[in-house]
């Protein structure tokens, strides 16, 4: 890494910007291996001659890979529990128009990332004790059509 920093002529005396920053070895990241269990279930809701509509429901834990961040590196992580619903609608009896079927699913889900309290080792660490969590959203819908 180059560092290219104009130094104020007031503060050239006092402010020494090194050159170029040494050490070009990546340190080893330590994640570890982990085994996330899923749950899920799927049912029908409604069930008619050409119409079918499922739901669907979800949830997993998952533990961070990664290691607490007491040294030099910044690794921001979490664990996160996340949960998932669905649905799909089926609709087969769709002729002259569709010769086969259209099935719509729409999906969300709720991921939250709880509290993480990374305490640095360093008292004169450049970041610092820091603590990370947060929320996640995710959704779509899709199409499929079948032909016979």
């Amino acid at each position: 890494i180059q560092l290219v920093i104009d130094v104020p002529p007031a503060l050239r005396d006092l402010v020494r910007v090194p050159s170029d920053i040494m050490g070009s070895v990546p340190m080893a990241a330590n994640f570890s291996d982990r085994f996330v269990p899923r749950l899920g279930a799927e049912g029908v809701a409604l069930r008619e001659p050409g119409v079918e509509v499922r739901v669907r429901g979800g949830a997993f834990y998952e533990n961070s890979p990664a290691p607490t961040q007491a040294g030099y590196t910044n690794l921001i992580d979490t664990d996160r529990w996340a949960f998932s619903a669905g649905a799909g609608l089926h609709l087969d009896q769709l002729r002259p128009f569709l010769p086969g079927f259209l099935d719509f699913d729409l999906h969300f889900q709720y991921a939250l990332f709880p509290e993480r309290t990374m305490t640095k080792t360093s008292l004169v660490d450049p970041v610092g004790d820091y603590r990370v969590s947060g929320d996640g959203f995710a959704g779509g819908l899709t199409m499929e059509v079948g032909f016979e």
